[in-house]
């Protein structure tokens, strides 16, 4: 569920039945950070993908978020997993400001 987002979102949802979120929003680069809430212990016990309409995905599977592809070099050194608070933090998104869809998949591997 996304708590604060650094943009104007246009819908979001979550399916149930194959454990997978998708929002498509408007970034908008100079409004601060995005969090989005991901209950990682009870929906993505094995891990989760990030992935952006911009190419990057990114897996978590442990204590750490990883780089799967990044085609485009985007800076994505402003993505951080707390798991203290089970929120995918993201300084600055890795895009210029514009539409894009975030999904997040069950998975942390293919």
């Amino acid at each position: 569920m996304p708590l604060f987002i650094a943009g104007r979102i246009e819908t979001f949802n979550f399916s149930f039945a194959t454990r997978q979120f998708q929002m498509k929003f408007n970034a908008d680069l100079g409004k601060g950070e995005s969090e989005i809430f991901v209950p990682r212990e009870r929906y993505f016990p094995d891990g989760f993908r990030l992935i952006q309409s911009n190419g990057v995905t990114l897996a978590y599977g442990g204590s750490t978020v990883r780089v799967v592809t990044n085609p485009n070099k985007l800076d994505v050194s402003g993505y951080r997993w707390d798991e203290a608070r089970n929120r995918i933090v993201i300084r600055r998104w890795a895009a210029d400001a514009g539409p894009m869809v975030l999904k997040i998949v069950p998975g942390g591997r293919d």
